[in-house]
Order: structure tokens, then C-alpha cells, then sequence
């Protein structure tokens, strides 16, 4: 019988010292000896896998299999291997069959955690990170996932649990840092946050890591909630010194220096994301808001061109959908003007054109918004439409009547003086500032309004019906079967043809029929009102579709680019989400200008 043992001890000291060619050559020469070793099979596998050749070391470890069913640890690295290749399905096969053969193994059950939590099966993966838990309690890479898996399924007290005993059982783990904050964030709970990012940026060597700025961006964030926005310049400016590419934290300062009205700074930010990543298609839309608030229109303009050759595709659906739109409610009309300021954009028409149907989509949105219950968020859709179209009486009554919602009752008194100032003795503003100085106790003001409005109706041979309720203003404006038939045409179009209302007064706020869950959560309408749809007026095709990845780590709800969707905050890289119970009725996109709430920046799914 042949003895293998010195050269079985010379691959596994060539393997020691990371000499993975002649530890390849060495078991090579071997196998032409003994083709049936099941170690030779095993350690050329390692030797190969290290090499960076998956598919060859899967083959040497196949083999070894064959041999040798008995080994769990060949079935791990082959597990390992497989799931490198994205073929997780196989790889969890693997790693039941390594739990199988050696049951009090903990990476085993750890490792066939990570792979079911890949594969969406989430009380499965929570059942061996527990397991792994339990044979192993110090294991901060068990309670770091089975937080992310909390904070996924909307946990946010067990996620906060399970990173603060990563955390405990390792000190120095950044990610669990950034994470427990994300959750705490979300949680509402600003100081515990701020407390648990300084903790990490605290940790030795975090100045010498690049990958960690994401722990000052994170802080910056928190402390723009809190109000302190010098503090959180100084953190972001922090993250960028600290990693120079950290595309988050330049977009949240162009965000904050466009929040503080400081645009021209805002535009220098936004443009040096746009130098890292020419295809942020998010950021031309920051940085044309910012331009635009500075009445650089036709700069603004050429910035949204440049985004919109980026998805084409979407464009063109987007604009193709729209021409199917009855237009029967308000989100829909901003749907279709939204897809006439695209399609102005696209066939590079002139800036005055643009601009009708860009106001008119902003006029939309707020009505939209004001719908909603949400004044504050309808208040900056009417500012942004001011700001195109300034001589619009009807804008300066939506937003006047958007401040005195919020009981700003001063400010109300002044945009509706405003309105004024282009159409004098305008009734409906004459009525809102009756009704407003009311409010405010100051009657002789309000009567002398109301006697205005009232002999204006007399001298005009009105009688005092048509003034209506003086709690309920009526609407004087275009018909709704009207603006359809002349804009909205329910006929097949070959082109697009929705016609901007130059000269007519905008549509009557009739309500919303069709409830956007995504959109609704996107301009952060908390505590207002919106109705739903019931699931039975679904049609049958439509499927909820919406693309999560796993490998993108958790930013519990939190959303985007910048502090870990994803709000989300903006983007979130949630798990696969439950049935939403209203209708997602096409949220509008990137490209309606909508403003994106800043989220947290994620941290890498990590083994």
C-alpha cells in the first residue's frame, strides 16, 4: 500500500503559506496516483477555491463528496462556493447536509441562515440564526443578521435588540453600529441615535477606513432631524474627507445648502456627484430644482434633458401610459402633464412651452397633496409653480390657502394681498381674507371684505346665493367634463396632446378616487388621510413589482442613496414587502420633480 501521508503534509504546508499554485500541482500529481483520495480531492478544491477558480474547485469538491459523504466540511465549501455563484437554492442544499451530518456545528446553522434569508425564506433563516444563537451566544455575526431580518419584517424593537448584543459581543462591529442607529432613527429616537454613531466613529482605526464615512453621513443625518444643520455640515463634510466617494454625502449637503437657500452651493455639490457617477439620475433632478429656484429655467431644463436618455425606456412607457389616462383625478392629471413636460423636454421644444406644463404639473401635485391633508408638503408645490409662473392669481389663493391650513394665518393674509396685486377685488380672494381676519379676531377688517364682495355681486346683478357658504368656498373654475374634452381625450391618440392651459383658470379640486401608497409614503404625508382601495376593484393582472436586494444591506425604511430606499426616507433595501393595502397606482416618478427625502446609507450585507 501506497503511503500519502508526506505528500498529503507537503500540500498542507503549501497551503499554510498561501502557495496555491504548487499546493494545485502537488494534489494534481498525487490524484494521477490515487484518483479515489478523498483528502487530495478536498485539499485541491481548497487550493483551487483560493485561486479565485470556483467552478474547478466545485468539480475537486464534488468529487471528494462522492468519496467521502460523510465530510460536513466538504459540503459547507461547497455551499460557500455555490452561493459565490448566486446558485443559493444548491448552496442551501449543501448546508442542510452539512447541519445534518455535524448538528452542533454553529457556522453551519449560521451559514444556512445567510443563504435562506438570500432565498426570501425568512422564518426559515430566523430558525438557524437562532439555532447558531444557540450553540454559540458570543457570535455577533448571528445577532448582526437576525437584525437585519428584524428591521426587514418591520421589527424595530427586536432589530435594536439583536444589534445592541452584536454589539456587545463584538465592540468594534461598525456595521451593527450604523444599523442600530438606522433603526433608532426610524424609531424617532434622535439623541439614542447620535449616541450609538458617535460610539462607532469612536472606534480605533475608524479614520484610516474609507468605508466608515458612512457612519458620519448617518450622524449628519440625525442631526439634520434635530435642527442642527451647522452640526450636520460639518458631518458630512467629515464623511467626504474621510472617503472622498461617498456619493450620499455630497447629495445630502447640496440638499441641506438648498434647504438653508443657499442654491448656488447646493448646484456645486450636486455637480460633483454628478463627476463621480454621470448617471444618478436623482441628482440632475436636485440639481435643476436648485437651478430652477434661482430662475435658471433653461439650465434647469438642459440638466433634465441630460437624465432623461438615461432610462429611455421608461420615459417612453411613461409617457405612452399616460396617454391612456382619462385624466379623472388629480393625480392623474399630474400624471399626464407630467408626461407633457417629458415629452417637451425630449423633442427639445422652447423653454416658454417646457414651462406650462411643468407649473401645471407642480399645480397638480399640490392639489394632489392638499387632498391628502397634507398642506405643508402642497405649500412647496405651489411655491415651485410659482416661481415658473408668478401672475397666476389661482396659485397664490392654493397657497394661501395651504398656510392658513396650517393655521399660518399671517403669511395666508400676505400671499393672498399678493393675489390681489395682480387681480384686484378678486371674490374669492375678498371671501378668504373675511374668513382668515376672522380667524384672527380682526372683524372690522373682515367685514369691510366681505361688504366688498358683497356689493361687487349687487353692482354685477348676483344675488347673495351665489356667494355661498362662508365656511365653504366655492370654486369658480373650469369644468371638469370640459378640461377633459378639450385635454383628456378618451379617443385613441397618435401623438401626445395634452394642451397647457395658458389663459383658463385650473380645474376644481374634486378629490382623490385612486390612493398611491408609494407616492403617499415618498412626500412623507404622516397622519394625513388618503382612501384606499378596496382589493376586490384590483384587476386581476396587476402583481406588485418592486426590486429589493438582499446583499444591499438593511436601512429599515429609511430610504436612497444617501442615510440607510429607501424611504424610506427614500429607497429602502428592504426584503420582499407585503401586499400593500391600497391601490400603488403608478407613484409618480423621479422625473415629476418630486422631492426625494434624504435616507440612510446602508452598510454591505456581510458574511
Amino acid at each position: 500500500m501506497i503511503k500519502v501521508e508526506p505528500s498529503y503534509q507537503q500540500v498542507k504546508a503549501y497551503l499554510a503559506k498561501n502557495q496555491w499554485g504548487q499546493a494545485v500541482a502537488c494534489c494534481r500529481q498525487a490524484l494521477k496516483r490515487q484518483p479515489n483520495s478523498g483528502e487530495f480531492n478536498f485539499l485541491l478544491g481548497f487550493a483551487l477555491a483560493a485561486q479565485g477558480k470556483p467552478r474547478q474547485a466545485i468539480y475537486a469538491y464534488s468529487k471528494a463528496v462522492q468519496l467521502q459523504p460523510e465530510q460536513a466540511q466538504t459540503h459547507s465549501c461547497l455551499g460557500e462556493l455555490y452561493s459565490q455563484l448566486k446558485d443559493f437554492s444548491t448552496a442551501e442544499w449543501h448546508y442542510q447536509q452539512a447541519v445534518y451530518l455535524q448538528p452542533g456545528q454553529a457556522e453551519y446553522h449560521y451559514n444556512l441562515g445567510i443563504t435562506r434569508h438570500k432565498l426570501w425564506e425568512w422564518d426559515a433563516a430566523k430558525e438557524s440564526y437562532q439555532q447558531a444563537i444557540a450553540l454559540n451566544p458570543k457570535d455577533a455575526k448571528a445577532h448582526y443578521h437576525l437584525g437585519v431580518l428584524y428591521g426587514q419584517r418591520g421589527q424595530l424593537e427586536e432589530a435594536s435588540n439583536s444589534y445592541r448584543q452584536a454589539i456587545t459581543n463584538q465592540p468594534d462591529y461598525l456595521s451593527a453600529y450604523n444599523n442600530l442607529g438606522c433603526v433608532l432613527f426610524e424609531l424617532k429616537q434622535f439623541e439614542a441615535a447620535k449616541a450609538v454613531y458617535q460610539q462607532g466613529i469612536d472606534q480605533q482605526g475608524i479614520d484610516h477606513n474609507p468605508k466608515w464615512g458612512t457612519l458620519y453621513n448617518n450622524l449628519g443625518k440625525v442631526l439634520q432631524a434635530q435642527g442642527k444643520a451647522a452640526e450636520a455640515l460639518v458631518a458630512y463634510s467629515s464623511a467626504i474627507e474621510l472617503n472622498p466617494e461617498l456619493k450620499s454625502a455630497y447629495l445630502n449637503l447640496g440638499r441641506l445648502w438648498q434647504q438653508k437657500g443657499n442654491y448656488p452651493v447646493a448646484v456645486q455639490y450636486f455637480e460633483r456627484l454628478l463627476r463621480l457617477d454621470p448617471e444618478q439620475i436623482l441628482t440632475y433632478s436636485e440639481c435643476a430644482s436648485a437651478l430652477m429656484a434661482q430662475g435658471k429655467l433653461a439650465l434647469a431644463f438642459d440638466y433634465l434633458r441630460k437624465a432623461i436618455p438615461l432610462q429611455p425606456a421608461f420615459v417612453e412607457a411613461y409617457c405612452q401610459r399616460a396617454k391612456g389616462l382619462p385624466g379623472q383625478d388629480i393625480l392623474e392629471r399630474s400624471q399626464i402633464y407630467c408626461s407633457g413636460f417629458l415629452e417637451a423636454l425630449r423633442n427639445k421644444e422652447d423653454t416658454f412651452q417646457v414651462c406650462l406644463y411643468l407649473w401645471q404639473t407642480y399645480l397638480y401635485l399640490g392639489d394632489t397633496l392638499l387632498e391628502y391633508g397634507a398642506a405643508k408638503q402642497a405649500e412647496k408645490y405651489y411655491q415651485k409653480a410659482l416661481q415658473i409662473q408668478p401672475d397666476q392669481v389661482e396659485l397664490y389663493i392654493r397657497l394661501g390657502d395651504c398656510l392658513a391650513e396650517q393655521q399660518r394665518l399671517d403669511a395666508a393674509v400676505m400671499t393672498y394681498h399678493m393675489g390681489l396685486a395682480l387681480q384686484p377685488a378678486h371674490p374669492q380672494i375678498y371671501l378668504r381674507l373675511g374668513q382668515v381676519l376672522s380667524k384672527q379676531k380682526r372683524f372690522q377688517q373682515a367685514l369691510e371684505y366681505y361688504e366688498a364682495l358683497w356689493h361687487q355681486h349687487l353692482e354685477e346683478g348676483k344675488v347673495s346665493g351665489n356667494l355661498g357658504s362662508l365656511g365653504v368656498l366655492p370654486r369658480y373654475n373650469l369644468p371638469r367634463d370640459n378640461l377633459l374634452r378639450d385635454n383628456y381625450s378618451a379617443k385613441p391618440r397618435d401623438k401626445y396632446s395634452a394642451n397647457p392651459l395658458t389663459s383658463q383658470p385650473p380645474h376644481p379640486i374634486k378629490g382623490i378616487y385612486e390612493a398611491t401608497r408609494d407616492w403617499y409614503i415618498s412626500t412623507e404625508c404622516h397622519g394625513c388621510y388618503y382612501i384606499e382601495v378596496p382589493w376586490s376593484t384590483i384587476e386581476k393582472d396587476w402583481q406588485y413589482t418592486r426590486s429589493r436586494d438582499i446583499e444591499v444591506s438593511v436601512n429599515h425604511g429609511l430610504q436612497g442613496n444617501s442615510f440607510a430606499h429607501g424611504g424610506n426616507h427614500g429607497s429602502r433595501s428592504w426584503g420582499r414587502p407585503p401586499r400593500p393595502r391600497c391601490l400603488p397606482k403608478t407613484a409618480l416618478h423621479r422625473y415629476s420633480l418630486l422631492p426625494t427625502p434624504c435616507s440612510l446609507f446602508p452598510v454591505p450585507f456581510a458574511r
